[in-house]
């Protein structure tokens, strides 16, 4: 069966992934704005491989993990933290790293013959934010111009907004920049130049690292959602800006 890119979770969820094809593009691509662990280099990813269309809404959260936002907030055993957009097709947050992990694993019973659902790697996450093969070099995921493509400070109104509001990137992908941060598969490296290409890791890792986050969020400045922004977080951190966008890939 050739997988369509279209998953069918309970109730007749729709979640749907777009393929990207593999290719080398630039990481870290100088743009005007960068941190010093953004090193400008060549990376290349030698298999295709889908990622989300959309961040992970609350709707598919609950399809497979049967918790809802507010269920999410108390596990943080944070009562008084506040929701930060509350529906069926806003993203998912106060997701930790090992919780996206556990969506991840949970997801391979829908997965097709030879592939497995996982976290992007941050390689392979910012090549399809930058559009893939496709790219036309913006800042931001889509556009020089964040407000055609994201939410961030100056035009969230201090929320999460519903996935696909937005303008798409090249591929078709939407809020690869602000909305939520998105986790990655990878712990978290100094320089981006150290980081890996392509693996996955045990969905059961409890390595306590630092592990990455990307594109920026409804709370901050728009330098946090450029393409190339790094950011990181402890493998059991909530927060009500982070959330992930699922990756199907190749099984090693």
């Amino acid at each position: 069966v050739v997988f369509n890119g279209t998953v069918t979770l309970a109730n007749g969820v729709k979640l749907e992934m777009v393929k990207v094809e593999p290719g080398t593009f630039t990481m870290s691509k100088r743009d005007g704005d960068n941190f010093s662990g953004e090193v400008e280099h060549q990376k290349t990813l030698t298999k295709p491989f889908y990622i989300g269309k959309y961040e992970v809404t609350q709707e598919q959260w609950y399809a497979l993990m049967k918790s809802t936002i507010r269920n999410q907030r108390d596990k943080a055993k944070k009562t008084s933290w506040p929701l930060k957009g509350e529906g069926n097709k806003y993203p998912v947050y106060y997701v930790s790293w090992k919780e996206a992990m556990n969506f991840c694993e949970k997801m391979n019973q829908y997965a097709p013959a030879g592939w497995k659902f996982m976290l992007p790697t941050e390689t392979q996450w910012e090549f399809a934010a930058r559009g893939g093969k496709r790219s036309r070099g913006y800042k931001y995921s889509g556009s020089d111009n964040l407000d055609e493509v994201g939410w961030y400070e100056n035009n969230s109104g201090d929320t999460a907004h519903e996935v696909g509001g937005k303008a798409p990137n090249e591929l078709g992908l939407y809020d690869m920049s602000g909305n939520v941060w998105e986790w990655c598969l990878d712990n978290s490296q100094s320089k981006s130049n150290n980081t890996r290409a392509e693996f996955d890791r045990s969905y059961s890792d409890s390595d306590g690292t630092d592990r990455v986050c990307r594109g920026g969020g409804w709370l901050n400045y728009a330098k946090s959602s450029r393409s190339a922004n790094r950011s990181n977080d402890g493998p059991g951190d909530r927060g009500n800006g982070l959330g992930f966008r699922l990756a199907l890939v190749p099984v090693q």
